[in-house]
């Protein structure tokens, strides 16, 4: 498991990232404060607010997922 940080400049940021996760075989989670949301539920990334970084927790011990992220940290 491992975490980052990811910021997004628009709605097709959010939707790019989102079509990454849901490639992935882990869970992954969205993390602002104590707000959780499952990263693969679209609707639930859109609900976040992103005027700061949020955590993404990456459920897996392969850390080479870490370069599917690049564009967002």
């Amino acid at each position: 498991m491992f975490e980052l940080k990811v910021k997004f400049s628009n709605v097709e940021d959010i939707e790019e990232f989102h079509k990454v996760v849901c490639r992935m075989n882990c869970d992954v989670d969205a993390v602002k404060g104590s707000y959780v949301v499952d990263a693969k539920s679209f609707m639930g990334l859109l609900t976040m607010d992103y005027s700061t970084p949020i955590t993404v927790i990456v459920h897996s011990p392969n850390l080479s997922l870490r370069k599917e992220f690049e564009k967002w940290i």
